[in-house]
């Protein structure tokens, strides 16, 4: 759902530009048709605004990456950096967030280790049942992410999110064993 939100705002976004590329380029045709002319020309609206508050809409959304794109103001290579700033931005978030993701299950799997006192299977539960949702935020990070990050780094954040993930599921089934089947003998009449 946030990788279609931010692509929807990078499509606005993407409008805004070609909407303030067609403004400029009608002024500038503007004063060279009335150069001689005494009226004064007045210069449309830029978007800039807009497209500054598509960003903030973004930062907003808790992904705290700029959209992807050359900027406009001027530098020789603004967007290759711009895209190495969000590339460097991602990796220092998501390695943040996969090690307290398996810190936690190391400590959950330290703290409830097998042959010790009896084990609030409840408690495992709710406390695993978070680890899975940080997983899966993982997992939506990089699927958000994909816009501006090269494909061997999607593919390596994926892997990364999936690995967490199992690893989490690992810890439920040795923290919580599921109760092994059996067949009962049925009851006589």
């Amino acid at each position: 759902m946030v990788f279609v939100k931010i692509e929807q705002l990078e499509q606005q976004r993407q409008r805004l530009r070609e909407q303030r590329e067609s403004a400029t380029a009608e002024a500038a045709k503007l004063r060279e048709e009335q150069a001689f002319s005494t009226q004064k020309i007045e210069q449309p609206e830029l978007p800039d605004l807009q497209i500054n508050k598509l960003e903030e809409q973004v930062a907003k959304s808790g992904l705290g990456y700029k959209l992807g794109g050359a900027r406009e103001d001027g530098e020789a290579n603004g967007g290759e950096s711009h895209m190495a700033e969000s590339v460097t931005a991602f990796w220092l978030d998501f390695n943040d967030k996969h090690q307290a993701l398996c810190s936690a299950v190391d400590a959950l799997k330290a703290e409830h280790a097998v042959g010790s006192a009896a084990v609030d299977t409840a408690a495992v539960n709710a406390q695993l049942d978070a680890l899975v949702a940080d997983a899966q935020q993982l997992q939506a990070i990089t699927a958000a992410a994909a816009i501006f990050l090269p494909a061997y780094d999607v593919r390596r954040a994926g892997e990364e999110a999936a690995n967490a993930l199992a690893e989490v599921e690992a810890a439920r089934g040795v923290l919580v064993p599921r109760k092994k089947f059996s067949f009962k003998a049925k009851a006589k009449r």
